[in-house]
């Protein structure tokens, strides 16, 4: 062989392409003894440090390990923080669904609603609305509208089956919250439905424009919502 074909051979085996490498790599994890068995290996294999200096194999597997914990221990705290704050927020959930399942009247639910979320979630505003047509013979202190002039304002927030959370037009923010005491940036709306009618709707508002929206969860939210239309449906059934 001459030194043309050497030179050739070598290059052929330092200009590894990207599936090559692939299949180094691959060949080491199914066999992470091979280096056991081929020591002589070891004495070629040049791992620079960022300092510049050399480390040895050993010493980099267990910064890699050590980086690796590092970064599940940090997973894993964020899990069992996220658990514990749904946990939290089950509980107070479950309480504020008692309270509105058990409500004698409408201005109980409307008393809960609103006491429980500024007391227990710290929410700057809330608003029940009840469409005028249904609580005729109600006592009812509460938010008491129109359903056309409802629809007019905020039809599009209705006709969805899904809870509509995010910053929403000013006219449909000053409807929905006429008394807000501080300038309402984001907001979520559910549908408040007597069976398959819509008699109104509840509404959560907050001067921070990030907290209400797209991305945010709205399981507990719904099992308020579907709560306080299991409940006035039956009051308003009733009074009929």
């Amino acid at each position: 062989m001459t030194d043309y074909d050497d030179t050739l051979i070598e290059l052929e085996e330092d200009t590894l392409d990207l599936s090559q490498e692939e299949m180094v790599a691959n060949y080491l994890r199914k066999h992470p003894d091979f280096l056991l068995k081929q020591q002589d290996i070891l004495a070629d294999i040049y791992l620079p440090h960022p300092t510049g200096s050399a480390v040895s194999l050993v010493e980099k597997q267990v910064s890699i390990l050590r980086q690796r914990q590092i970064t599940l221990r940090g997973q894993l705290n964020q899990l069992i923080a996220t658990a514990k704050e749904n946990d939290k927020l089950f509980n107070l959930t479950k309480a504020l669904v008692l309270k509105i399942v058990s409500a004698p009247d409408l201005d109980s639910i409307d008393e809960a609603l609103r006491q429980g979320f500024s007391t227990d979630f710290s929410v700057d505003e809330s608003t029940l609305i009840l469409f005028e047509e249904h609580v005729q013979q109600q006592n009812f202190n509460g938010r008491i509208t129109n359903r056309e002039t409802t629809y007019d304002t905020i039809g599009s927030l209705l006709d969805t089956s899904q809870t509509v959370r995010g910053i929403m037009r000013p006219k449909e923010l000053n409807f929905l919250f006429p008394h807000a005491e501080q300038v309402i940036e984001s907001a979520a709306i559910i549908s408040i439905k007597k069976g398959t009618d819509i008699i109104g709707a509840l509404a959560i508002g907050s001067k921070d424009q990030h907290r209400y929206n797209h991305a945010m969860g709205t399981v507990f939210l719904d099992f308020i919502g579907a709560a306080t239309s299991i409940r006035l449906g039956q009051l308003l059934t009733h009074s009929h």
